[in-house]
């Protein structure tokens, strides 16, 4: 069949739309929004539609990486494709290569929107993609189907959860969505205290003030929502929630629990879905799960919180790559350790 690439420089809303009208599964990191963010961060972006018969039927964004050793394509939650997914993928492989050697790139990575299956992980291999040393993005996630009432909703929590929100409410906690410098300054500077130990190590690395600036610079206020939980006077925690098109993603979280008896924590979270179902979003996605119950996993306890307010994983494919250079051994070999000392693994699918 006829395939082609055609780099998209416009039409923000007519690429928004055709994600949000014709994939059932995406997040932010497909929108155009996201696009920016990056380029105001001082990456390279490529942005192509797969056209046929004159047609879109595949959308897929392109953010060239320069790491300190290589440079590499990276497809965040993309191709998001209308159609036979991998007989497109192989079609239009031969083009993706070309990329690579044009933006002088060791490899393409592509963190796609594909289940987590046997049969997906056996097509990517006939099309000779490498499963990837490590991941790009979160792949593993709990999913909260904002369709159900607000009794469903609340009777799918765990009975402690429910409890916390409750006690909260009835102990006067106020949240309040604010989007303000003042409030995002504390963020960033509550972020950066809550990414080292009490030993002043790091726990994991912070996103920097410019990253977290530029998601509200470029997310419109509709989009983009700061959560603050007050409890006399003293800010407790605070979530930050991004909405495109019908999904809904929790994104980051700090605290600093003066109350733990009725944490504010679970109120906060709360009032971001009940945020995200008044926009109409059919799905909140809590990003970032561990795959099984291993308590030495580095998400094992954010993800107890997480699947407190209801059970129900959906796991991705793992990222793949499309090696473009023999260069590409030492690239695996150097990012295989690094996985191996943060102590992430991927759960190959049963079925």
């Amino acid at each position: 069949m006829d395939y082609h690439l055609e780099e998209v420089t416009r039409d923000k809303e007519k690429r928004n739309r055709f994600i949000v009208e014709n994939i059932s599964f995406y997040s932010f990191l497909s929108s155009w929004e996201w696009w920016e963010v990056n380029v105001a961060l001082g990456h390279e972006i490529i942005r192509v539609a797969i056209v046929h018969e004159e047609k879109w039927i595949w959308v897929m964004q392109l953010i060239k990486h320069a790491a300190r050793r290589w440079r590499y394509l990276l497809a965040p939650h993309s191709p998001l494709i209308v159609g036979d997914y991998f007989d497109v993928l192989e079609a239009v492989t031969p083009e993706l290569k070309k990329l690579c050697g044009r933006y002088n790139c060791r490899f393409l990575r592509i963190n796609g929107v594909t289940e987590n299956t046997k049969e997906n992980l056996a097509s990517y291999k006939k099309l000779n993609y490498l499963f990837a040393p490590i991941h790009a993005h979160v792949e593993e996630s709990n999913i909260l189907d904002l369709t159900l009432s607000e009794d469903e909703l609340l009777k799918n929590m765990r009975k402690t959860t429910r409890y916390m929100i409750k006690r909260a409410y009835k102990e006067w906690v106020t949240i309040k969505k604010e989007n303000t410098k003042a409030s995002i300054t504390h963020f960033i500077d509550e972020h950066q205290r809550h990414a080292k130990r009490t030993n002043g190590k790091l726990q994991y690395v912070a996103f920097s003030p410019a990253f977290i600036e530029s998601l509200f610079e470029y997310f419109d206020e509709s989009q983009i929502s700061c959560f603050n939980a007050y409890y006399e006077w003293h800010l407790e925690a605070s979530v930050i929630s991004i909405c495109f098109g019908k999904w809904s993603v929790y994104y980051l979280w700090v605290s600093d629990i003066k109350h733990p008896k009725f944490s504010p924590a679970y109120v906060c979270q709360r009032e971001a879905i009940k945020y995200a179902k008044s926009l109409w979003c059919t799905h909140h996605n809590f990003r970032g799960v561990c795959p099984d119950d291993n308590k030495k996993h580095p998400l094992r306890w954010p993800s107890m919180f997480k699947r407190w307010f209801g059970w129900s994983d959906h796991y991705l494919t793992h990222a793949h790559d499309l090696i473009y250079s023999q260069k590409y051994r030492m690239t695996y070999a150097i990012e295989w350790a690094r996985r191996h000392k943060r102590g992430y693994y991927y759960v190959r699918p049963t079925e």
